[in-house]
């Protein structure tokens, strides 16, 4: 017999540096309910750039909860290696950032593209797909495309395996997947 566990998720996207200690523009202040995960979608940033991942890591660090999950997106330019090759230390930068001391003392787990599964100290679990990327779209970062099928090409090569990629994993098996588009967020979920 499965027992539910009352799980509450904050879920963030598209807040381009937003300084939640001075709360200007934005239905988000403070306080905030304790939370046991949040997620943040892409777009921490308008433009990229270590001062604002800075500040976004800052309002993410003052949120009470468990779990701090962040996804890239295409406002976060220096997190995609592919957008500038030109300048590879930049991608460095950023990404010791988040994956660095700063990001782990803030609570803060950064995911690149994949499945990754939690478990919360309520005993709650959940798997989750990452994908920061989107169609292409002007000079954005994470962009694919169009006709690229990012998700399910994997799944349609390799209908009946158990050993392939993470997408296909999102196909088969996953309890929970969030995928970032431009213009779209899907979350599908199932708490055990």
């Amino acid at each position: 017999m499965s027992t539910k566990i009352f799980t509450r998720f904050l879920i963030l996207s598209d807040t381009y540096g937003f300084d939640i200690q001075k709360n200007i523009g934005f239905p988000l202040s403070l306080p905030l309910p304790k939370v046991d995960v949040v997620l943040h979608c892409g777009d921490l940033t308008q433009v990229g750039g270590l001062p604002e991942y800075r500040k976004a890591i800052r309002m993410l660090g003052s949120i009470d909860a468990e779990l701090k999950l962040v996804i890239a997106g295409n406002h976060d330019l220096e997190l995609d290696p592919n957008y500038d090759p030109e300048e590879p230390d930049e991608h460095e930068k950023a990404l010791s950032l988040w994956t660095g001391p700063e990001a782990m003392q803030a609570g803060i787990t950064y995911l690149t593209e994949g499945a990754r599964s939690f478990t919360l100290e309520n005993g709650s679990i959940f798997t989750i797909y990452a994908a920061p990327f989107q169609p292409e779209f002007g000079d954005w970062a994470f962009g694919y495309r169009h006709s690229e099928d990012r998700i399910r090409i994997q799944a349609q090569r390799r209908p009946h395996s158990d050993t392939g990629t993470a997408k296909t994993a999102l196909i088969s098996k996953l309890q929970q997947d969030v995928l970032r588009s431009p213009n779209t967020l899907f979350l599908r979920a199932s708490i055990s």
